[in-house]
């Protein structure tokens, strides 16, 4: 069995509180979801299909199976609450999924071509647990950052997120990044508009 240690409070909202709620909701609809976000799948289209790519809150694995259909087979997922776990494998049989927290990612340094999140992020504390966050991702990203993230021009709570607050934040994450890490290069960035202004981004380390 495994046991993840659980300490911040955005970890045991998810993995205690509304991860069930959450997972019954987030429907497996890879089509549509392509459809809304295909802005943000284009930027994976000058990737090496061969690439080792790893998804950091990947849910019931939507987002890894329309990479699948993409051509890409080396395919990770890493997802905090366990029934999503269970979903995500069943859903994405050709890619790994594992259970763990974004805090204190279980892997190498440098183990992935490419680390990506979608609309997971914005439930990071910009004060303290993000940072630590975008740390892991940085440590085992040997190449390339992709994120579709909720834009604002300073970082601010969404309010009241599923019956409690400070559990959404939107922000300009490509900026923030850009500050934790100057040596990476930003090879692309640009907003849209769907049911809120959201930022997709592309990092090469």
């Amino acid at each position: 069995m495994t046991y993840i240690k659980r300490t911040t409070p955005q970890e045991i909202f998810w993995s205690e509180k509304i991860g069930q709620s959450y997972l019954e909701n987030n429907k497996f609809e890879p089509e549509e979801r392509l459809q809304t976000r295909s802005q943000f799948f284009d930027l994976f289209k000058n990737i090496d299909p061969n690439s080792k790519i790893l998804e950091c809150g990947c849910n019931n694995g939507t987002n890894l199976a329309i990479l699948n259909k993409m051509g890409f087979n080396n395919l990770h997922g890493l997802e905090i609450y366990k029934g999503a776990v269970e979903e995500a494998k069943t859903n994405t049989p050709y890619a790994t999924i594992t259970e763990g927290t974004m805090l204190n990612l279980p892997y190498k340094d440098n183990e992935f071509d490419v680390v990506f999140t979608c609309g997971v992020l914005i439930h990071q504390n910009p004060e303290n647990s993000l940072p630590t966050t975008l740390n892991e991702i940085y440590r085992v990203s040997k190449n390339n950052i992709l994120g579709y993230e909720h834009y604002s021009k300073e970082f601010e709570s969404r309010g009241n997120y599923r019956g409690e607050i400070d559990r959404y934040w939107s922000g300009p994450f490509d900026k923030f990044i850009q500050n934790l890490y100057p040596n990476i290069v930003l090879k692309n960035s640009f907003t849209i508009d769907h049911k809120g202004k959201f930022i997709n981004y592309f990092f090469q380390k």
